[in-house]
């Protein structure tokens, strides 16, 4: 309450609108216009529609011309008498910390869901407070050489995840050798070390968007190894000089995509893995993925990004 609404006449992508479904290196033709349902009054609270519209596919002809628009929220609060407009999450530090593992402190983030798309952004304030309370309980419990991780429990049902982290955020957790950050759903799990951590701060600029996104259509070769199991569209982006860019390869980096799946009465742990889609829809088997039976995941660990992971299986057949 009592600041300017935003100005919604020259968009930026990345800033004011996020796009989703296109190969690195290319942007809309036309960039889509953005308009309030009401004039937003910010001198009380409430809640603005945001809809986008009049947006052109890249002019590679690989893309279908229909465009999905997803509705935006504009949220207007009223800030605490002598507050600074800073409302900082529940922040918490685990009492069952393990042994030969860094500090956790786990961080609640709320997001905006609409259309089955949340969207939750991981501030640098917020990344301050966690760090400082990790290190503190490390200290306390003298395992402060242990270091610290950061699980940022994104809440609620949904379909798609957009996770955008700041980028003060990405600094002060290379500055404080953060051991690995989780980006945690009901959807997926999404963890990068420190490694890629660094990797993602060398590559980017500005805010890092991190998404994940169901793929419904998929290949017939990726069909033949996934059928009706989860397939999540998986991306790291940045936009620089306007464009979107894609980080794809975090050198040496980690990135660890913790999937949610029940087996079937007939499937065994042994026989599920994952299944890495490039571009040109080709799958293949992702080495050294397997399925957690204590936490019912499929774990994939890679450093180079393909467009999609999905859950596979393979029966096994006992020889007579």
């Amino acid at each position: 309450i009592g600041q300017t609404a935003p100005n919604l006449s020259a968009p930026v992508v990345g800033t004011d609108y996020t796009v989703t479904g296109l190969a690195p290196g290319e942007t809309l033709k036309t960039a889509p216009t953005l308009t309030y349902d009401n004039p937003p009054d910010m001198n009380k609270a409430g809640t603005y529609t945001i809809h986008a519209s009049g947006a052109d596919v890249p002019h590679s002809g690989n893309y279908n011309s229909t465009i999905t628009y997803v509705d935006g929220i504009l949220t207007i609060k009223s800030r605490p008498s002598g507050d600074s407009g800073y409302i900082p999450p529940e922040l918490s530090i685990p009492t069952d910390q393990q042994p030969n593992m860094p500090t956790i402190a786990i961080v609640r983030v709320a997001g905006t869901l609409h259309n089955g798309t949340l969207t939750a952004t991981i501030t640098e304030q917020m990344v301050k407070d966690a760090i400082k309370a990790a290190q503190q309980a490390a200290q306390k419990a003298g395992k402060a050489l242990g270091g610290i991780a950061i699980v940022f429990d994104v809440t609620g049902s949904y379909g798609n995840l957009n996770a955008a982290v700041e980028a003060g955020a990405i600094d002060r957790l290379r500055e404080a050798s953060v051991r690995f950050i989780k980006i945690g759903s009901a959807m997926l799990d999404i963890t990068l070390d420190a490694r890629a951590i660094a990797e993602i701060d060398k590559q980017s600029i500005g805010m890092v968007t991190v998404s994940a996104v169901n793929q419904t259509k998929l290949s017939k070769a990726a069909k033949k190894l996934i059928g009706a199991r989860p397939v999540c569209v998986v991306t790291i982006n940045y936009v620089k000089r306007g464009k979107i860019r894609t980080i794809t390869n975090l050198r040496r980096g980690n990135i660890i995509i913790s999937i949610p799946y029940a087996l079937d009465i007939d499937e065994t742990t042994g026989s599920i893995f994952g299944v890495a889609i490039n571009r040109r829809g080709s799958a293949s088997r992702v080495k050294g993925s397997n399925y957690d039976a204590t936490s019912g995941r499929l774990i994939i660990s890679t450093r180079k990004l393909s467009l999609a992971y999905g859950v596979g299986y393979k029966a096994s057949h006992a020889k007579g």
